[in-house]
């Protein structure tokens, strides 16, 4: 899963919506967002539309997209810092399986989530 896919899909689940809920409230197809969360390419204004219907900051997207930081996602406690260590090694190990990779990152990234949101709602 790219940093994009992941971005979005924790936003989206963040907030409770299913991808049938979030493509009826924006306006998407249900594809469009499917197609996102599976980290297959879209247009620009695909992610401006998926920022501002996720309430995500303007430009966001683009900058996880070229690798930069963006607010919320630079990790700010040791155990966050770790875990997003981890997901960067488990997602780049050639040696590992891709369906493990998958499994592995998931755990992960929800723990990431997790401890994100207490550190907000802290």
């Amino acid at each position: 899963m790219t940093r994009v896919a992941r971005i979005v899909t924790d936003a989206r689940e963040g907030k409770g919506w299913s991808l049938r809920a979030v493509a009826e409230q924006s306006g998407f197809a249900r594809d469009t967002w499917n197609n996102v969360e599976l980290s297959r390419p879209a247009r620009m204004g695909t992610y401006y539309k998926i920022e501002r219907a996720l309430g995500l900051p303007a430009g966001s997207l683009a900058k996880a997209r070229r690798g930069e930081w963006i607010a919320g996602d630079r990790p700010v406690s040791g155990a966050e810092a770790r875990l997003a260590t981890m997901i960067r090694a488990v997602e780049t190990d050639t040696e590992v399986p891709q369906a493990d990779v998958v499994a592995i990152t998931a755990v992960m990234s929800a723990t990431l989530a997790h401890l994100r949101a207490e550190r907000v709602a802290g």
